[in-house]
This record gives structure tokens, C-alpha cells and sequence, in this order.
């Protein structure tokens, strides 16, 4: 549940999506093939994501405030460039604040959930911090020792405060987006110490980059997000998750999409280029009988 170059540690099980619907026009989502790469079908085929049409063939182009030229979107102003079009979701179960290392540039996905939502998502650039007032309940979703999960603090916090059916028994959520050397130095500031720490359960990452021995619960922050989305509204609402902020992981979802798409057209090229440069066998045997014959 912590981040590292835009990704976070959390999860302790599979990564489970594998099926695959269609979007009709009755839940207001576009219909038609919104995912178009096999391996990201089979992981995000489920969603609800809004046409992808205004990512494809994107260019990089000045940012409308400051000038910076940028690729979908100016990290320094978290506003989209080049047309793109990010879909919009009215509010998330609550307000999410994340603290982003800005050294993570364009490898950070928090501002995916400030575009989509930002009546709901604040960032901050380290080392800026929120300044909570007293009294506000907030969580930090964090892996440390005593971080306990998602589902067991919101029932011990039930059992101690008996809030009203359905009511979220904390005020905000916050994020750390960095790597995760960045992560362990912004968690340790003396300001974030009274925060309870919280992980989330269930859920390993789609990241398209193999991270090591962070590999299965290194999940991006975008990814993080909305996972605690939908788990916190599955465990108060009463009701399940119905694609309600599925849209917080389309850019991500189409990025994937790309950079998968990308690696297998590379993969092909090289495996052809091999296949190019191999002699036959017979061809082979006769090099080596020619140069032998030349050293005598």
C-alpha cells in the first residue's frame, strides 16, 4: 500500500477481474471495444470506462496555463493538454488528499484521480502537507507495522464510535505518491505521526513493468485509489460496486493498453531480426570448413 515511482504497496491476493462486458447506453457509458489489446481485455474487459477516443493518437502540446509542453497532461498544472478529454465522476465516498514526491514527473498517476474528480481529490507537492483541523478524522493508507486493513479498522472504529448505518467512520483518506525510498521519508514526518496507518486487502497490481520483490503488491497509485474506492463503498453503502468510479483507471487502463501493445510489436521485431541474422545449419557447417581450410 505505499508508492514507488507511482505505485503502491497494499494487497495480499490476486488481482481477479478476467471478464469481459459490454457498455450500453443505459449506464451512461459509451458501447463498444473501449479496451483493444487482448492481455488488457482480459484484465479490464469488466469496466465501465468512457471512449478512450481522445487519448488515441494524442500529441504532445503546450499546457494552456503555464506553457510546458506536455503529453496528455502538464504535471505542473494537472490540467489536460493536446484535446484530451478526461471523463468526469461527481464525488468519490470521500475526500482524498495525496501527498506526490513531484520527482516521479510524468511516472505519477495520482493526477489521473484529480482530473477525473476534482471535487474530491487534492494534491499536495512535497513537501507540502495537509493542514488538518482538530477534530478531523483521517486515515493514511500506508504499510507499516501497525497499518491494519481496510475492513478492520472500519469495524473496530464501528464497534468504538457506533456511527449510523451506512456513515464512513473517518473524514478523508491520504495517499503518499512516490517511490517507495520517497514514501518511507514523507510517512515518517512528525506531522503525518498521529495518523492511523491502513492497507488495503485482496487486490496485487496490472502493472505493465515487473518491480521485483515488490512485483504482486506494488500497486499504482491510481490503482490504489480506486480500489479503496470501491472496497470503502462496498463495505458502507450497502449496496456493490456498480462501475460507479471505474473511470478513475481510464487513462491508466488505455497506457497499458499501449505500452502491452507496444512491447509485443518489439518482442516480434527482435524475434524476427534473430531469425534473420541465423545461418542455416548446412550454410553454418560450411563457414567453418571455409575458415578452417584458410587457417591451414
Amino acid at each position: 500500500m505505499f508508492v514507488r515511482l507511482g505505485r503502491c504497496l497494499w494487497s495480499r491476493s490476486p488481482f481477479l477481474p478476467c471478464c469481459r462486458s459490454s457498455m450500453s447506453a443505459a449506464t451512461g457509458f459509451v458501447s463498444g471495444p473501449v479496451v483493444q489489446n487482448v492481455e488488457a481485455e482480459k484484465l479490464f474487459g469488466h469496466l465501465k470506462l468512457a471512449s478512450h477516443d481522445s487519448l488515441r493518437g494524442a500529441r504532445r502540446a503546450a499546457c494552456p496555463s503555464c506553457g510546458h509542453t506536455s503529453h496528455t497532461i502538464c504535471m505542473h498544472c494537472y490540467v489536460p493538454v493536446g484535446g484530451v478529454v478526461f471523463p468526469q465522476i461527481e464525488r468519490l465516498p470521500i475526500p482524498i488528499d495525496v501527498i506526490r514526491c513531484v520527482i516521479e514527473g510524468n511516472r505519477s498517476t495520482s493526477p489521473h484521480a484529480k482530473l477525473v474528480c476534482p471535487s474530491s481529490v487534492t494534491l499536495y507537492d512535497w513537501p507540502a502537507i495537509p493542514d488538518y483541523k482538530r477534530g478531523t478524522k483521517v486515515i493514511l493508507l500506508f504499510p507499516s507495522k501497525d497499518a491494519v486493513s481496510l475492513e478492520n479498522f472500519i469495524s473496530a472504529e464501528r464497534r468504538t464510535l457506533q456511527p449510523v448505518a451506512g456513515e464512513i467512520p473517518f473524514d478523508r483518506a491520504l495517499f503518499i505518491d512516490g517511490t517507495w525510498k520517497q514514501a518511507k521519508r514523507v510517512a515518517r514526518d512528525e506531522r503525518l505521526a498521529s495518523l492511523p496507518r491502513v492497507i488495503l486487502e485482496n487486490v496485487d497490481t496490472t502493472f505493465w513493468r515487473p518491480q521485483g520483490e515488490f512485483a504482486a503488491n506494488n500497486l499504482a497509485t491510481i490503482e490504489a485509489i480506486y480500489h479503496f474506492c470501491v472496497q470503502l463503498h462496498d463495505m458502507t453503502s450497502g449496496t456493490a460496486h456498480n462501475g460507479e468510479f471505474d473511470n478513475l483507471l481510464w487513462h491508466y487502463v488505455h497506457t497499458y493498453s499501449h505500452v502491452v501493445s507496444t512491447q509485443a510489436i518489439r518482442r516480434a521485431a527482435a524475434a524476427s531480426a534473430a531469425e534473420d541474422h541465423q545461418p542455416s545449419t548446412a550454410a553454418h557447417k560450411v563457414e567453418e570448413e571455409e575458415s578452417r581450410a584458410a587457417a591451414q
